[in-house]
C-alpha cells in the first residue's frame, strides 16, 4: 500500500486551501475555531465526499498522527463514511477501502483500536453481501489464520461488528466464519479468546433480533438455524470461564460474563445442552467468595436463563432449589448497622435507598420475585417454605434470619398463593410474634410482609383482623419511625380488603393512631406520608361515615403541607393533597364548602411548581384531589376548570421530541429519554429516542382531563367540545399505547357527560346533541379500531362503545338506531378476526419453538380485551334483545362456534360465555337453539383436567344459564350427572386457592341456579350445604345478590322443613345472612329482604327461631348483627 498511500499524502497536500482540512481544529477547545472548522468540514462532506474520505483515512493510515485526531477520524467515519460511499468515484472508493485496512493494521493504543475495528467493520458490512471488498476478505482469512495474536484479535473485532450483515449472508460464508470464531475460542491468548467471545455474542444476538423481527416462518427458522449451528461455543466459552475464574482473573471474569449474560439473554434455548453444567457451576459461584458485583451477575444469568427459557429450566429437577440456595443467603446480608437504617428517611416510606447500602439483600429480593413469575410461583412457594421452617425452627435463629423469612414470603406471595394459602395461620403467627420482636429491622419487616400478604389473601382481613389489626396500632405507636411508616402502609392494603362493617369496628383506635402521629410536629415526614395514604384508603372505604372526622383531620393535613412543599418532597405533598381530596369527597359538600375558598387557590397554584411536579406521580395525585374537589362543587369550580383546561389541552396535544436515527452501535440512553433500538432489513441498527419528561406529561394531562369531565358530570357542558376535538386525534397517536387508551377513556366520559347533561335537562343539552356526539366519535374511534394492532388501547376503544350501548340500554336515549347497532356488531367482528389472526400468528410461531410457548403478558391483555368484546355483545343483548339475535348470528357467532373447538383457552372461554349470553338474552328460542349446542362443550370443560381455571369458570356460568333458561334442553339424567361434575370443582382439595377460587364460585353460583330450577332432578341434601359455603359470593356483585334473593326464596319455599334442617347447614346460613346484610355488595333491596326473612320467622314459625337460637354463628359481631336485624 505504500505507493498508494503516497499518492494520496501528495493529493491531499495539492489541494487548494479551501478543500483542505485542519483535523486538529475539529477538536480545538475555542469554540470560535472548532464552530468555523466544523461547518467547513459540513460543507466539504456535501459538495466533496471524496477529499473529505481521502483525508480522513489518510490521517488515520499515518503512524504520526496525533491520537486524539485518529480517534476523532474513527468515529467520523464509522458515522459517515456508509452514506458517502455511494457518493465516491470507483478509484476513490477503493484507495478509501485500501487505506481502512492499512490503518487498522498499525499499531496503536486499545482504545483506538476498538473504534478502527469498529469503522472497518461497519464499512465491510456495506459490501460483504455481494462480495465488492475482496480484499478485505483476505485479509480476514489472512488475519484469522495468522499466528500473530494481534492480528487475530483484529480479524475477530472486525466480524464483531459485523454481525448483522454476517447473518444475512450465513449460507455462502458461514462455515468458514463458524470455524475461525471456534478455532479462536481454543487460542490460547486471552485477548483472542475475548474478541471470539465478542464476535459469538454480536452474532447470536443479530440472530435473536432478526429471528423476532421475522415476518414468516420460514424467516425465523433461518435464523433460528445460525444461532443453533454456534450452540457447539457454548462449552468451549465456559471453559473460557472457568478458566478465567481458577486464575482469579476478576475484570475477565466480568468481560465473559457480560457476553455469557447477553447470551442468556437473546438465545436462552442455546444452553439447553449444557443447562446442568451451568445450574451447578454458576449457583456454586453464587455462593462463593468472589466479590459481591460478580456473585450477583451469576446469579443473574440463572434468573436471565429461568425466564427467557422456563420450560427448559422448569425442567431441570433442582433449579428451583439451587436458586433459592442462592438467593436465601444473599437476602441475609444485611448492614449491622442498626442507627444507619433508622436514621435513614425513605422517600418512599419503606424501603427506598437501603438497596444502595445492601445491594445483594435487594438483588435476591427482586431474584425471588422473578424466580417465580418466571418458572412458577407454587413449586417455587412448597420449597421455599420448607427451607424457612428448617430455617427458623433451630431455636437460634438470629433476626437476620427472621428478617429474611418476612421479606422471602413478601416477595413470593403474589406468585405463590396456592402454596402459601394453606399455611395463612402459621405465617399470621410468624408475622405476630416478630411483630414485638426486639430488633426494630424485625418488627419492620413484620408490618412489610403483612401490607404485601394483605393485598394478595383477602382471608387476613376478613378472619384474621382480630389477630392483625393490634400488630398495625402497637407499630403505630412503635419507638421506630420506620416501623411506624411501615405500618401506616400496611394499613392501607389490610384496611382495603377488609369490608366495610369489619373496618367500622376497628375505626376508632386506628383514626385515634394516625391522628397521633399527624398531631405531633416531631413526626418524620415519609411517616406522615404512610399516615396519609392510610387516611385516605379509610375514608374512602367507609364513605360519608368518614364526615364526623373531617374537622379533626383536614386542619392537620392542611398544616402539613407547606413544610412538605417547602422541602420538595413530591411523593408527600401528592399523598397529603390525595388525603384531602378523599376526605373531602367522601365527607360530602356541607363539609368542604367553608373551606373550599381557602383551599382551591393553593392546590391549583401546585401545578405550576414545576419542581413538584416533576415527581412523577405528583401530578396525577394534585389533578385526581382537585377534580374530586370539584365534583362537590360542581358549577361552582367554573372559575378553576377554565385556567386549567387550556393548559392541559395544550400539554396534551403537544408535539412530544422523537428522534429515530440510524446508529452504529448501542450507546447509553440520553438524559431523560426512553431509548429503543432495532435492526432494519439491511442491518442497520436504528436508535428510536422519545423525550420521557413530554411523553409523561402528555400521559397526565390526558388522565386529568378524563378526571375532571368524570367528576364534575354536567358542569363540565362547557368543555366537552374542544375535549373531543383535542382527543379524537389521539385515539390513532402511533407512539405510546398510553395516550390511546387514556384518550379513548377521555372520549368515553365526554359522552357519558353529555348523555346526563342531556336527562337532566341542563345547559340547553338534549338528546339531539348526544346523537351529534355519537357521531362525531364513532367513526374515527371505529377507524382506530379497526387500525389498531395492541390489546390494550383496542380494548379502551371497545370499552368506549360498551360505555355508549349501555347509556342507551338504561336511559333509553333513542340515540342508537339500528344502523348504528349493526356497525357496532361489524366492529366487533373485525376485532374478533384480529383477534384471530394475531393468536393464529402467535400458535404457528410457538408450534415452531422447542423450548417456549405463547406468552402469559400477552394471553392476559387478549383475554382482557376478549372480555371486553364479550360484555359488548352482552350489552346489545339487553338493549335488544331477540332483535338483534339474527345479526348476532350472521357476524358474530360463525366465529365464536369455531371458538368452543380451538386450544388456545381464551377464545375457547369467551366464545362459551358470549353464546350463554344469547341464551340468557336472546328470547325462548333463540335458548332453546344454543342451549342445545353450547351444553355439550361446556360440560366437557367441567370434567377435563389440566384447564386454565377461565375455561372452567366460563363452562360452570353456561350451565348454569342452561339450567335456568335452556328448557327442556337439561334433561333430569343430564341435570344429575353435571350437578356431580359442578360438585367436584367446587369441592376439590385446591377449589379455594385464588388460582381456581373464581371457577369454584362459578360452580356454586351454577349449583344455587340448579337448586332453584331444577331441584327434582338434583339432590339437595348434597348440593344446598356446599352452595351456602360459598355464600356470599366475593367476585361478582351481581350474582351475589341474584344468589341471596334465591337463598330468601328457597329459605320461604321450604319455610315448614327447615327447623329440621341439620344445624351446622342452619348456622351457616345465619352466616350467610349475618355477613352479607348491609354490606355495599349486597345493597339495599337484598339486605331488606334478608331482613324480612328473619322477621317472617320470628313471626310465623317458632320452631324455626329455636333452631337458629341454637345455631347461632360463633362470632360474636354476627350474632348481635343478628338480633338487630330481628328486632329492626
Amino acid at each position: 500500500f505504500s505507493q498508494l498511500t503516497l499518492t494520496i499524502m501528495q493529493a491531499s497536500q495539492n489541494l487548494h486551501p479551501n478543500m483542505h482540512i485542519e483535523l486538529s481544529q475539529l477538536l480545538d477547545e475555542r469554540n470560535d475555531v472548532r464552530s468555523q472548522a466544523e461547518a467547513q468540514l459540513q460543507g466539504l462532506q456535501d459538495s466533496n465526499p471524496g477529499i473529505v474520505a481521502m483525508q480522513f483515512v489518510t490521517a488515520l493510515a499515518q503512524p504520526g498522527t496525533e491520537l486524539a485526531v485518529r480517534q476523532f477520524c474513527a468515529v467520523y467515519l464509522r458515522r459517515y463514511l456508509p452514506s458517502m460511499l455511494q457518493r465516491l468515484q470507483t478509484d476513490v472508493c477503493d484507495m478509501v477501502k485500501a487505506q481502512l485496512l492499512q490503518a487498522v493494521q498499525l499499531a496503536c493504543d486499545a482504545s483506538t483500536h476498538r473504534k478502527l475495528c469498529a469503522t472497518v467493520g461497519r464499512i465491510a458490512s456495506e459490501f460483504h453481501a455481494n462480495g465488492d471488498w475482496p480484499e478485505f476478505s483476505q485479509f480476514i482469512v489472512s488475519a484469522a489464520g495468522s499466528q500473530d495474536s494481534t492480528q487475530q484479535e483484529t480479524a475477530l473485532a472486525i466480524l464483531e461488528h459485523m454481525a448483522p450483515a454476517l447473518i444475512n449472508n450465513w449460507g455462502q460464508s458461514g462455515h468458514s466464519l463458524q470455524a475461525i470464531l471456534l478455532g479462536a475460542l481454543s487460542s490460547g491468548e486471552q485477548a483472542v479468546q475475548s474478541a471470539a467471545l465478542g464476535a459469538l455474542t454480536a452474532i447470536l444476538s443479530a440472530c435473536a433480533e432478526r429471528e423476532h423481527q421475522a415476518d414468516t416462518p420460514t424467516e425465523r427458522k433461518v435464523f433460528k438455524a445460525i444461532a443453533g449451528g454456534l450452540q457447539s461455543a457454548l462449552p468451549q466459552m465456559l471453559c473460557v470461564l472457568e478458566s478465567s475464574v481458577n486464575g482469579s482473573e476478576l475484570a475477565r471474569i466480568q468481560s465473559v460474563l457480560d457476553n455469557l449474560l447477553e447470551i442468556a439473554e437473546k438465545q436462552p434455548r442455546l444452553f439447553q445442552g449444557v443447562l446442568g453444567q451451568v445450574v451447578d457451576g454458576f449457583s456454586a459461584l453464587s455462593t462463593s467468595t468472589l466479590p459481591s458485583e460478580l456473585r450477583i451477575g451469576f446469579a443473574e444469568l440463572l434468573l436471565t436463563l429461568a425466564e427467557g427459557g422456563s420450560k427448559m429450566c422448569s425442567k431441570h429437577a433442582d433449579f428451583a432449589t439451587r436458586m433459592l440456595g442462592v438467593l436465601l443467603p444473599m437476602l441475609l446480608r444485611h448492614s449491622e448497622d442498626c442507627e444507619a437504617w433508622e436514621a435513614a428517611e425513605p422517600v418512599d416510606g419503606l424501603a427506598e435507598g437501603d438497596e444502595e447500602e445492601e445491594n445483594e439483600a435487594s438483588y435476591a429480593k427482586e431474584g425471588l420475585d422473578r424466580l417465580c413469575e418466571a418458572i412458577g410461583g407454587d413449586g417455587v412457594g412448597e420449597l421455599l417454605l420448607a427451607q424457612l421452617q428448617e430455617m427458623l425452627s433451630s431455636g437460634a435463629a438470629t433476626w437476620q434470619q427472621y428478617h429474611a423469612a418476612l421479606l422471602a414470603v413478601a416477595q413470593v406471595c403474589e406468585h405463590c398463593s396456592t402454596a402459601l394459602e394453606p399455611h395463612l395461620a402459621s405465617l399470621v403467627g410468624l408475622i405476630c410474634s416478630s411483630a414485638s420482636a426486639s430488633h426494630p429491622r424485625v418488627r419492620w419487616a413484620s408490618r412489610y410482609c403483612l401490607g404485601i400478604m394483605s393485598d394478595e389473601f383477602a382471608e387476613l382481613a376478613e378472619s384474621h383482623d382480630e389477630l392483625l389489626t393490634p400488630v398495625i396500632l402497637m407499630g403505630l405507636a412503635d419507638q421506630s419511625a420506620r416501623v411506624q411508616a411501615a405500618s401506616a402502609l400496611a394499613a392501607v392494603n389490610l384496611c382495603a380488603q377488609m369490608p366495610r362493617v369489619t373496618l367500622e369496628l376497628h375505626t376508632e383506635q386506628l383514626m385515634g393512631r394516625l391522628h397521633a402521629l399527624l398531631n405531633e410536629p416531631q413526626t418524620a415526614g415519609y411517616v406522615v406520608l404512610g399516615v396519609a395514604c392510610a387516611l385516605s384508603m379509610i375514608s374512602n372505604k367507609l364513605g360519608s361515615a368518614i364526615g364526623h372526622v373531617y374537622g379533626t383531620f383536614m386542619p392537620l393535613l392542611q398544616g402539613k403541607l407547606p413544610a412538605a412543599i417547602q422541602a420538595r418532597y413530591g411523593t408527600l405533598v401528592g399523598a397529603l393533597v390525595e388525603a384531602i381530596g378523599c376526605l373531602a369527597h367522601q365527607s360530602g359538600a356541607d363539609h368542604f364548602i367553608g373551606d373550599a375558598e381557602g383551599l382551591l387557590p393553593g392546590l391549583v397554584s401546585l401545578l405550576q411548581n414545576t419542581e413538584l411536579m416533576s415527581t412523577e406521580t405528583v401530578p396525577v395525585l394534585v389533578h385526581g384531589a382537585i377534580a374530586k374537589l370539584s365534583g362537590l362543587l360542581g358549577d361552582g369550580f367554573g372559575k378553576y376548570m377554565q385556567m386549567l383546561f387550556a393548559g392541559l389541552v395544550q400539554a396534551a396535544t403537544a408535539d412530544v421530541d422523537i428522534n429515530l436515527n440510524q446508529v452504529e452501535e448501542r450507546g447509553d440512553e440520553a438524559e431523560g429519554f426512553e431509548t429503543t433500538y432495532v435492526h432494519g432489513k439491511r442491518g442497520e441498527l436504528l436508535c428510536i429516542s422519545i423525550n420521557a419528561s413530554q411523553m409523561s406529561d402528555k400521559i397526565n394531562s390526558i388522565k386529568a382531563l378524563r378526571e375532571y369531565a368524570s367528576e364534575q358530570g354536567t358542569a363540565f357542558v362547557p368543555f366537552i367540545q374542544p375535549l373531543l376535538e383535542a382527543m379524537l386525534p389521539l385515539v390513532a397517536y402511533k407512539w405510546n399505547d398510553e395516550v390511546r387508551i387514556a384518550a379513548a377513556q377521555a372520549v368515553a366520559e365526554a359522552y357519558k357527560c353529555t348523555t346526563y347533561a342531556a336527562l337532566a335537562g341542563t345547559k340547553g343539552v338534549s338528546n339531539a346533541h348526544v346523537a351529534e356526539a355519537f357521531c362525531a366519535i364513532s367513526k374515527p374511534l371505529g377507524d382506530a379500531l379497526n387500525k389498531e394492532k395492541e390489546s390494550g388501547p383496542a380494548e379502551a376503544l371497545l370499552e368506549v362503545f360498551l360505555k355508549i350501548v349501555d347509556l342507551e340500554h338504561k336511559q333509553r336515549l333513542g340515540v342508537l338506531t339500528n344502523t348504528h347497532v349493526n356497525c357496532i356488531v361489524q366492529l366487533l367482528k373485525h376485532r374478533a378476526e384480529a383477534v384471530d389472526n394475531l393468536l393464529s400468528g402467535a400458535t404457528k410461531e410457538a408450534s415452531d419453538e422447542t423450548e417456549e410457548g405463547e406468552d402469559d403478558d400477552d394471553d392476559e391483555r387478549e383475554w382482557d380485551l376478549l372480555c371486553t368484546l364479550c360484555q359488548c355483545t352482552r350489552s346489545l343483548l339487553q338493549l335488544q334483545g331477540s332483535t338483534i339475535v339474527q345479526t348476532l348470528e350472521a357476524q358474530l357467532l360463525p366465529k365464536m362456534s369455531k371458538w368452543l373447538q380451538t386450544t388456545d383457552w381464551t377464545r375457547r372461554a369467551v366464545g362459551m360465555v358470549t353464546l350463554a349470553h344469547i341464551v340468557e338474552l336472546g328470547g325462548a328460542e333463540a335458548a332453546r337453539k344454543h342451549a342445545a349446542i353450547l351444553i355439550k362443550p361446556a360440560v366437557a370443560c367441567l370434567e377435563q383436567s389440566g384447564l386454565e381455571p377461565r375455561v372452567r369458570q366460563a363452562a360452570a356460568h353456561v350451565v348454569g344459564v342452561v339450567a335456568q333458561h335452556g328448557g327442556k334442553v337439561l334433561t333430569r339424567n343430564a341435570a344429575a350427572d353435571v350437578a356431580s361434575k359442578l360438585v367436584a370443582i367446587a369441592q376439590a382439595p385446591d377449589a379455594r386457592a385464588s388460582r381456581n377460587f373464581e371457577a369454584s364460585e362459578a360452580a356454586a353460583i351454577a349449583i344455587g341456579k340448579l337448586l332453584v330450577f331444577r331441584a327434582a332432578s338434583v339432590d339437595t341434601g348434597v348440593l344446598f350445604p356446599l352452595w351456602i359455603s360459598f355464600l356470599p359470593l366475593k367476585n361478582d356483585e351481581e350474582e351475589g345478590r341474584i344468589a341471596l334473593s334465591s337463598l330468601c326464596e328457597l329459605l320461604s319455599r321450604e319455610m315448614g322443613s327447615m327447623a329440621a334442617m341439620p344445624s351446622q347447614d342452619l348456622q351457616q346460613v345465619l352466616t350467610v345472612i349475618a355477613s352479607a346484610f348491609g354490606t355495599d355488595a349486597t345493597g339495599d333491596e337484598v339486605s331488606a329482604q334478608l331482613c324480612s326473612l328473619l322477621q317472617g320467622w320470628k313471626t310465623s314459625n317458632e320452631a324455626m327461631m329455636q333452631a337458629c337460637n341454637s345455631a347461632l354463628p360463633k362470632d360474636s359481631r354476627l350474632r348481635e348483627k343478628l338480633i338487630r336485624m330481628v328486632h329492626a
